[in-house]
């Protein structure tokens, strides 16, 4: 009697377009976190005249806050590249998206500017660490044919949370104003 064992063409993973199922996920949870990257920078200007009213800022106070947010954003995607690099892609991406989804929703409580200028603050770093893990983690997973294809699937994310930050203001911001 003669046993059959499995050989490697019998268990490799089945692949769509060169990519893994596995990979498939990470190119559409890195997807998921520009989706909402999209979402979180693009409301900002949008929802400025509401959050000036409401928390009777100036000009100059929204510049400060805004400054605060890139210079965030810019240490976050910084700190993000290495943390990575020492803790895991996948823990660092999903950290980031997690933390600065609950962060962001915390500025709709901000009290005037030091609040909110802190929320800012730590959703900049957080939409900034996500920024240089996402695309890293495909070209980790991912075939090399299709990877520049793969990343552009990830990358059209960020314009279609555009689209969700300018549909949301336009159907509610105008009633709820700031908590958008």
């Amino acid at each position: 009697m003669s046993s059959v064992t499995a050989q490697p063409a019998d268990v490799e993973e089945r692949r769509y377009f060169g990519t893994s199922k596995y990979g498939w996920r990470v190119v559409l949870f890195s997807g998921a976190g520009w989706f909402f990257d999209g979402y979180v920078i693009n409301v900002w200007p949008l929802a400025i005249p509401f959050v000036m009213t409401d928390l009777h800022l100036t000009v100059a106070n929204i510049g400060t806050i805004t400054t605060i947010y890139v210079i965030a954003y810019t240490l976050g995607t910084l700190a993000g590249g290495t943390f990575s690099d020492y803790l895991g892609r996948r823990s660092v991406l999903s950290f980031s998206v997690l933390f600065y989804m609950f962060v962001d929703a915390l500025t709709a409580v901000a009290q005037g500017f030091w609040s909110l200028g802190f929320f800012r603050f730590l959703t900049g770093t957080g939409t900034g660490m996500e920024l240089p893990t996402g695309s890293t983690f495909i070209t980790d997973t991912v075939n090399n044919r299709w990877r520049a294809r793969l990343i552009a699937i990830m990358n059209a994310g960020y314009p279609f949370g555009y689209v969700l930050a300018v549909g949301s203001f336009a159907t509610i911001g105008a009633v709820w104003g700031q908590a958008v």
